[in-house]
């Protein structure tokens, strides 16, 4: 039996064209669902997350990073396609300067999608995920939301890499502000930052490292310079990185070569190839899902054993797996 055929978490790192949708299924069956893309009147991304994974009956819990339009556009007709039972997110502005234009139309229906109803996370704050007694345990904390952090663990464990950091200037927008996720599966350990940046990074590594590393890593900002701040990427040293970008947006030729220089990482995959930047600054094309931006919708997927020692990832649903060591 190979790797893959013994997966029990799933994720899916889904193609919504530089928005973010990732969705995961834990080994007890539950449906985690971090974004959900664009709005589009075809319902574009809503369909791409339901064909990742057919049979899916329902969402049990859906979270929202932050509220730019590509993060949570989507999930007006995914809410209308299948059944969402619990929803998340930072908070609800009262108005978003950010997005005048869209943001009124958007939140609309997100409350109705909601039913008005949703928690708003906290850092430290736990999904509540079903168990398998004697299993590996699977948990989904919130490590970091409007811009706070959880706390420090041991001031006694200075991480020295926060010696060479280079702070940016504070950043008011609501990417600062994305609620931060950290799944664990037994040894398998996965970050999700939304569109956390530069500063927000740095403080979830020091002075210690609450994190620790990493074996997959969801690249932050779609992979945009001003988040992967090196510092952090340093700290959690992932052996995977997945860009979830698009043929113009994102992926960073600085933060291909910060993560390239790592030593830990195995392996650096993109949902796109920039077009905008040269055959050196994206990784090897075997380990693009979309490299015609004509042809775009390939996922990449990860998959992860019972045992956790190691983990698969593919591109799509017929991409040949290349397996990883768990830390």
């Amino acid at each position: 039996m190979t790797l893959v055929e013994m997966c029990l978490l799933q994720i899916y790192f889904i193609d919504v064209l530089g928005g973010a949708a990732t969705l995961i299924i834990t080994p007890q069956g539950e449906s985690i669902l971090v974004d959900s893309g664009w709005y589009t009147e075809d319902a574009r991304d809503a369909k791409r997350i339901l064909a990742a994974h057919p049979g899916l009956k329902q969402i049990d819990h859906y979270i929202t990073t932050h509220w730019h339009c590509d993060h949570y556009g989507a999930i007006g007709h995914l809410s209308e396609m299948i059944h969402v039972k619990q929803f998340y997110d930072r908070g609800i502005p009262k108005s978003f300067p950010e997005d005048e234009k869209n943001f009124p139309f958007l939140i609309e229906r997100y409350r109705k999608a909601s039913s008005g109803s949703s928690r708003e996370l906290r850092p430290g704050d736990l999904i509540v995920l079903k168990q398998s007694p004697g299993k590996p345990k699977v948990e989904l904390q919130c490590v970091a939301v409007n811009a706070r952090v959880i706390p420090s663990l041991a001031y006694d464990c200075t991480n020295d890499f926060c010696k060479t950091n280079q702070p940016k200037p504070k950043d008011e927008s609501d990417n600062a502000k994305s609620i931060a996720l950290r799944l664990s599966y037994g040894d398998f350990q996965f970050f999700l930052g939304g569109d956390i940046t530069w500063n927000v990074e740095y403080d979830l590594v020091c002075p210690d490292n609450r994190i620790g590393e990493v074996d997959v890593y969801m690249v932050d900002h779609h992979g945009f310079d001003v988040s992967n701040n090196p510092v952090f990427l340093k700290s959690i040293n992932p052996t995977v990185a997945i860009f979830c970008n698009g043929p113009q947006k994102g992926c960073s030729p600085q933060v291909v070569k910060d993560l390239r220089a790592l030593p830990g990482i195995q392996a650096i995959y993109q949902l796109h190839r920039n077009v905008d930047t040269s055959e050196a600054d994206n990784t090897s094309m075997e380990y693009v899902a979309n490299p015609d931006p004509k042809q775009p919708g390939k996922y990449i997927k990860v998959c992860v054993p019972e045992d956790t020692k190691s983990f698969a990832v593919t591109i799509g649903e017929d991409g040949t797996p290349k397996e990883y060591p768990c830390k």
